[in-house]
């Protein structure tokens, strides 16, 4: 028979600490999206978990077997209707680290062009373009 000890955590004072983690199963990724104007697009839609609405950069979930660039492609096309021709990976980063170990990956995008957006039927987005200054 195998003996392990017993695994506590601790918090940094050396006491016992109870921690929860919230597990994700997607990767996250974000997009910049800028156009020649230098203007960024934002995304617009309530938040349940906020309750209340909020202007985003396009985000969204990468399932395995998706590429991150890959869903960031898909996300953009999806909730705005937009294409890119240029990718840029410009950060990963942990989200939430405190409660999550959720990851995401930041990308910008340029060489925009135009078409219909095909939110789920969950979303009711809007778009908008914003000046990168403000």
């Amino acid at each position: 028979m195998l003996d392990l000890p017993a695994k506590r955590n601790h918090v940094p004072d050396g006491e016992p600490g109870i921690y929860g983690v919230v597990h994700f199963e997607n990767l996250a990724v974000g997009v910049l999206a800028l156009d020649d104007g230098g203007r960024v697009l934002l995304v617009g839609q309530h938040r349940y978990a906020l309750d209340q609405y909020s202007w985003e950069i396009p985000e969204g979930g990468v399932p395995a077997g998706e590429s991150p660039l890959e869903g960031a492609r898909r996300e953009l096309r999806e909730e705005t209707g937009v294409e890119a021709a240029d990718w840029t990976e410009l950060s990963r980063s942990h989200l939430s680290n405190s409660v999550s170990d959720e990851e995401a990956v930041l990308f910008l995008a340029s060489g925009l062009t135009h078409g219909v957006a095909t939110p789920d039927g969950t979303e009711a987005l809007a778009v908008s373009w914003v000046p990168f200054d403000e």
